[in-house]
């Protein structure tokens, strides 16, 4: 007889939390928004600047229309000083963000703000006001959760994080 056939021995799942997300999990979150809706657009534009360029939730929510040289492939990007940084962005990156702006700007909005909400009919914010930072976590939760990522403890910052990653192979 086993005297431990009753006993249950659960293993610790230690290997699914805090994964940190590899290139080709950033190529599936990158795929997940729906480039044929305004969301859609703008939540590639959002995605790429967190995920290949490693900026700050904050950073995002700051970014001004200013802020984007499109015939440069520049976005200037403001430190906690306010000094401006030049950042350089690859053309499929920079013409993400550039059909957005030209999306964004179909709808009239009266903000110098890159990233807007777009719930016109939720009730959830005001629309065409600038994205908060708990909105740009929210969105990027809502692709980690689509895609399954949001249970392996993936997360805005392991994704800023990642982006190290694909600076050193450029």
């Amino acid at each position: 007889m086993n005297p431990f056939a009753d006993v249950q021995v659960s293993i610790p799942k230690a290997n699914l939390k805090n994964k940190k997300p590899s290139e080709k999990d950033i190529q599936t979150l990158l795929l997940a928004p729906n480039p044929k809706t305004p969301i859609g657009i703008r939540d590639i534009a959002l995605l790429r600047l967190l995920t290949i360029y490693g900026l700050e939730v904050w950073q995002i929510e700051q970014l001004e229309t200013r802020d984007i040289d499109e015939e440069n492939e520049v976005v200037y990007i403001h430190s906690r000083t306010g000094k401006a940084q030049k950042l350089f962005i690859d053309e499929v990156s920079m013409s993400k963000i550039s059909k957005w702006l030209r999306t964004r700007n179909l709808f009239k909005v009266d903000t110098n703000a890159v990233f807007i909400s777009m719930h016109w009919t939720s009730g959830r914010s005001t629309p065409g006001k600038r994205l908060s930072k708990r909105g740009i976590r929210l969105i990027v939760d809502k692709y980690l959760n689509q895609i399954g990522f949001k249970e392996y403890g993936i997360s805005c910052k392991s994704l800023r994080q990642s982006a190290s990653l694909f600076q050193s192979e450029k």
